[in-house]
């Protein structure tokens, strides 16, 4: 009876262990395609374009003033 506990407890540990070790590998392949460093740029850029307006908005000076020659050697 004992041997077939341990049996089924060795079984079970071994296709646990292949499901950990091939998920890492699908997560590392993912995580290196091309298609992920697409995804994550455009949503990077679409939350910089959606919070830089009210970032910038009043910051910007309305009006400047006179330009100051540099010097040219």
């Amino acid at each position: 009876m004992l041997k077939k506990i341990v049996t089924v407890l060795v079984f079970v540990n071994t296709i646990g262990l292949l499901g950990i070790f091939g998920g890492g590998f699908y997560a590392y392949k993912y995580v290196n395609s091309g298609n992920f460093e697409k995804l994550i740029k455009s949503k990077i850029m679409g939350d910089i374009q959606s919070a830089l307006p009210s970032a910038i908005e009043d910051k910007l000076p309305s009006i400047t003033g006179k330009s100051i020659p540099l010097p040219i050697k």
